[in-house]
C-alpha cells in the first residue's frame, strides 16, 4: 500500500487489489480436482499486504463510477461503521455492569460478539472502498451522540 496526497490535498492510499494469494485455489495432479491452499502457512509465508482481505464485488460495483460518487459511499460506510462501533462499545460497557447476573450476562455477551463481528466485516467493506477511492475523504461534521 503507497500512501501520499492526492491533487485535492487529502491524503491518499492505494493498493493492489488482486485477489489475496493465500485464498487462491490451486490444483492437484488431478486438473478436476481442486484443493484449497493452507491458509495457516500461506499466510505464515506470505508478505502482510497479501493477507489484506478484499470485497472484490465491491470493486466490481465501483467500477466505472465517478470518485465522487464514490467518495459518497464511502462516507456513508464509515458512519454506519461508526454507528456499529458505537453500539458494540455500549454492549461492552454492559458487560461490566451484568457480571452478577449471569443469564443477562450471557445474552449481551452473544449480543457483543454479534457486534463486534458486524464492526470488522464494515471495517472490511470501509477499507476496500477507501483503497477503490484511492484518499481518505473529508468527513462531514459528526453529529452529537
Amino acid at each position: 500500500m503507497h500512501f501520499g496526497q492526492s491533487g485535492l490535498g487529502r491524503a491518499s492510499c492505494t493498493t493492489d487489489l488482486r485477489f489475496p494469494a493465500f485464498l487462491d485455489n490451486h490444483y492437484g495432479d488431478n486438473p478436476h480436482e481442486q484443493v484449497l491452499v493452507n491458509r495457516v502457512d500461506a499466510k505464515r509465508n506470505a508478505p502482510a499486504l497479501d493477507d489484506k482481505l478484499v470485497l472484490r464485488p465491491l470493486i466490481g460495483l465501483m467500477h466505472g463510477r465517478p470518485p465522487l460518487e464514490i467518495e459518497q459511499f464511502v462516507v456513508q460506510e464509515i458512519e454506519k461503521h461508526r454507528r456499529l462501533r458505537d453500539e458494540a462499545v455500549r454492549l461492552e460497557a454492559m458487560l461490566e455492569t451484568t457480571a452478577h447476573d449471569v443469564d443477562q450476562h450471557n445474552e449481551i455477551d452473544r449480543a457483543f460478539v454479534t457486534a463486534m463481528i458486524a464492526v470488522h466485516a464494515q471495517q472490511t467493506v470501509v477499507s476496500t472502498l477507501l483503497d477503490i477511492l484511492g484518499y481518505v475523504p473529508e468527513m462531514p461534521k459528526s453529529k452529537s451522540h
